[in-house]
């Protein structure tokens, strides 16, 4: 039985998924980006991680959406950071 709040299994967040050229996500990348998610809202920063998911949540998203939602904006920062 898994812990409560500790986030999404690894098979939901797509770690158990094989990746080719095909696929239009790398599953691992997106597995890792969630968990660097949950790590800044159980560790409590940067603040705007959770002031971001709170918005999300009171506009009426999921948990689980919001989370998603919030790590594509980490996903797409870093990218850019890699690009530049």
């Amino acid at each position: 039985m898994r812990k409560k709040g500790r986030g999404p299994s690894r098979e939901a967040r797509g770690v158990g998924q094989s990746y080719d050229e095909g696929t239009p996500f790398n599953p691992h990348l997106k597995a890792a980006i969630l968990e660097i998610v949950e790590n800044r809202l159980r560790d409590g920063g940067p603040p705007e991680t959770r002031q971001t998911l709170e918005q999300l949540l009171t506009a009426g998203y999921s948990r689980e959406q919001a989370i998603e939602m919030t790590s594509r904006l980490i996903g797409c920062a870093s990218s850019h950071c890699l690009s530049n």
